[in-house]
């Protein structure tokens, strides 16, 4: 009988052994939703939600079933890298994170806080435990992992959050890409400090890459490298940095000092934050038509720290040959392209039809509304372009006249954190090389003198879709010069084929001198907008 007794015991322990090992032993990989999140829960626990598992026993002869144990997964694409602190408090509305303690999350590093709260179960109260990752990539990407036990977190549960949190990925063609094939791909070279890992870019054929510091503290600072060009004398790289400043600060930026200064052959400018903001600083390496954008992001006390090696990283950077990067050719691919829509003018493409689009989407984080309307009258193309926050609030708005011989009218108002809102008129005449700027109607007009491979607003669209449309094969890239009326006059803007999407549409990469990470456009057979996703939002045709 003791033999027996003993033997079931065995039995019984090992059954129970089992049944542990079994709930803690991870499945296989599953895709969270939408998302570019692939995780692996433990192998005996349930699909509860698109991003929730939970482990679920039943409650002896009763047969209930109650929950053992959750984890649930979260993914966020921000603009800009955030410190992973900054981003618990903005979920959590809180300004104090109790025992936080460094963390990892897939390949980011992160911080991981330890919570209790209350529960009340009809005439019971009692506290549980949870624990909960936030981790970011220097590009934006952030991973939200929660982890709930029933009783108070054990060492066990750590460690399977751990196992948890090491199997977590991000499929991503550009964030996958090893940091020394980015760089290379880029044609930039510069000897990282150990402490450095490096990421890959917006897109994969955007030139560029993304720095996270590594220092065994919770990442409060991080670098954008981004390979731009500079297209000759008509843009100088002041203007570049100048319209960058104007982007990312608004009107704060207007009277911020550029420094300036040199190393070997390179010109190397610098320009800071005036206010608060995720962006600390820009800093652009210049030679020749050779520039590299070099952007500090993160929290506000870590600026002297992420500024210095933004700069320093400036001043060290060296350019090598690129074969994504050839300004004479595709400034002559694209002043032949604007030749063709100057001569042909949009009826070639529009036709005579009126046309009225919607749009929706977000950008920085804000949810908007567009609108796009076209009629031809009176042998003018006439039309608008208004976005708005879902709510009303109008941020942007164009209105605008096109007549032939590239001849235009534009006048573009736009808000800014809450100021009086700003307003530009911007004219040209048939066949000139020049336009004149009024900025919120006073003062007098500036003069813009405009290279050959300008496309009159709003034609821009047309000139992507063409090259977003190209048989040849390989398809060639194409520089534009487009009206800015954020910054000093006009910008140069990159459009470089790629392949359709899986809805057939014609897609291209856009960049602009200035701010080279980059955006993905698509078209329909007819030159229309479909879609337009970058780092700082998306926006999608809905009829």
């Amino acid at each position: 009988m003791v033999l027996l007794t003993a033997a079931a015991l065995v039995v019984s322990l090992g059954v129970a052994w089992a049944q542990v090992r079994e709930s803690r032993t991870l499945g296989h990989e599953i895709r969270i939703a939408d998302t570019p999140l692939y995780v692996r829960p433990p192998r005996a626990w349930k699909f509860a939600a698109p991003n929730r598992f939970e482990l679920a026993v039943r409650q002896g002869a009763t047969g209930a079933t109650a929950i053992q144990q959750s984890v649930q997964f979260e993914y966020l694409r921000l603009p800009y890298f955030t410190p992973p602190a900054d981003v618990f408090r903005l979920l959590h509305e809180t300004e104090e994170i109790s025992e936080a303690k460094p963390a990892r999350v897939g390949p980011f590093d992160g911080i991981e806080v330890r919570e209790t709260k209350r529960v009340t179960y009809r005439r019971y109260h009692y506290t549980q435990e949870r624990l909960r990752r936030v981790a970011c990539s220097p590009r934006g990407d952030v991973i939200i992992v929660e982890y709930e036990p029933t009783t108070d977190v054990t060492l066990g549960d750590r460690e399977l959050l751990e196992e948890i949190c090491r199997s977590v990925r991000i499929v991503d063609g550009a964030l996958d890409m090893p940091g020394d094939t980015a760089l290379e791909r880029a044609g930039l070279e510069f000897t990282p400090p150990p402490a450095w890992r490096i990421f890959g870019p917006d897109f994969p054929d955007a030139p560029g890459a993304h720095i996270q510091p590594t220092s065994g503290q919770p990442p409060t600072w991080a670098l954008g490298v981004y390979r731009s060009w500079v297209v000759g004398s008509e843009r100088k790289p002041r203007d570049l940095l100048r319209d960058f400043a104007a982007q990312v600060w608004g009107s704060e930026a207007a009277g911020v000092v550029i420094e300036e200064s040199r190393i070997d052959d390179h010109q190397v400018l610098s320009i800071r934050s005036p206010t608060e903001s995720a962006v600390l600083s820009g800093h652009l390496c210049a030679a020749g038509n050779k520039a590299a954008l070099i952007v500090a992001y993160g929290a506000n006390d870590a600026a002297a720290v992420a500024n210095q090696a933004a700069f320093d990283l400036a001043r060290e950077i060296r350019f090598r040959e690129a074969p994504s990067v050839d300004v004479t050719a595709q400034r002559a691919a694209g002043a032949e392209i604007a030749r063709l829509l100057t001569e042909n003018g949009p009826r070639a493409w529009w036709g005579i039809r009126a046309t009225r689009h919607e749009y929706v989407g977000t950008s920085l984080l804000v949810p908007i509304a567009a609108t796009e309307t076209r009629r031809l009258s009176d042998g003018e193309y006439q039309g608008a372009d208004i976005v708005t926050q879902r709510r009303g609030a109008e941020l942007w708005s164009q209105s605008w006249t096109l007549r032939s011989g590239g001849s235009y009218e534009q006048q573009v108002k736009w808000s800014d954190a809450g100021r009086p809102s700003t307003s530009v008129v911007e004219r040209r005449e048939a066949n000139r090389s020049i336009a004149h700027r009024m900025r919120d109607n006073h003062g007098l007009p500036v003069t813009i003198s405009l290279p050959p491979e300008f496309i009159p607003p709003p034609m821009e669209d047309l000139a992507i879709a063409e090259i977003a449309d190209q048989k040849n094969e390989p398809a060639e890239a194409a520089l534009f010069a487009f009206s800015n009326p954020l910054g000093v006059g006009w910008c140069s803007v990159e459009a470089r084929p790629l392949s359709r999407d899986r809805d057939g549409a014609a897609c291209a990469l856009v960049r602009h001198d200035f701010w080279p990470r980059g955006a993905i456009m698509g078209f329909d057979d007819n030159h229309e907008l479909v879609f337009e996703t970058g780092p700082f939002g998306e926006s999608r045709r809905m009829r």
